[in-house]
């Protein structure tokens, strides 16, 4: 007789290496789980979409990090080999386009001000530090200074009071121009994309926070994919449901 550990593992020692031991101890069992296939988030972000939508070929996270995955033909890919100016440019890409480095790249442009005596009285000391300004602020406050009718800002000077900031200035002006940037870079990779493919009609599926959640950023990465892609191409863009996990 094979008692219940026993059991697990004999069970274990037979599983193939791709194979995951999921352990619940305080429930007392081990789940054996299969795994089928191990996707990158915008695959994943496709697939999903593809079940329900036969023209979905490209999926896009804009989060976190950016990237994309599109439906190619073989004959059209080849060996890359590594370029590092490609790499340099890529980095350059996701630096001024991924939600990790918008927050801050708001911050240096606030330093700089400040310190050209534009912006604070010319100090510095609240903005100074790495991480302080957070991506979700760049929403935040460019929500509120296109909603706020009565001009009290209440959330942006809770955020500048946080770095230890009792002046509200134009914020929003480089909020905007940051979030702008991002939105139409990514646009403009989209639409590169698109143009290669050339397939007349293209679903989009996308996910991502600073897609889901920026006040702006949609509309903006929409109306500028849309100058950009060839006239006779269409396309629409469809919120994911859970497809990057």
């Amino acid at each position: 007789m094979v008692s219940g550990q026993e059991d697990r593992q004999a069970s274990v020692s037979k599983r193939a290496p791709w194979d995951v031991i999921v352990s619940r101890p305080s429930r007392g069992i081990d789940l054996l789980v299969d795994v089928v296939a191990i996707l990158n988030d915008t695959t994943a972000t496709m697939v999903a979409c593809a079940f329900k939508e036969e023209a979905c070929q490209v999926g896009i996270i804009v989060g976190t990090g950016t990237n994309a995955f599109y439906m190619e033909k073989l004959s059209k890919c080849s060996k890359l080999e590594g370029d590092p100016e490609i790499d340099l440019n890529r980095i350059k890409f996701l630096k001024m386009s991924s939600g990790m480095y918008l927050g801050d790249l708001v911050r240096l442009i606030l330093v700089r001000l400040a310190r050209e005596n534009l912006l604070f009285d010319g100090k510095t000391d609240g903005i100074s530090e790495k991480g302080v300004f957070l991506t979700e602020y760049i929403s935040e406050i460019e929500r509120e200074f296109l909603e706020d009718d009565d001009q009290i800002f209440s959330k942006t000077f809770q955020i500048l009071k946080s770095m230890g900031i009792d002046e509200v200035t134009k914020l929003d002006c480089v909020c905007t121009l940051v979030s702008t940037r991002a939105a139409h870079l990514i646009a403009a990779a989209t639409a590169a994309l698109l143009n290669r493919m050339g397939r007349q009609f293209v679903s989009i599926e996308i996910d991502g926070s600073v897609y889901r959640f920026h006040s702006t950023f949609s509309r903006l990465y929409d109306k500028k994919l849309s100058e950009l892609i060839d006239m006779h191409l269409k396309y629409q863009l469809v919120l994911s449901i859970d497809g990057s996990g």
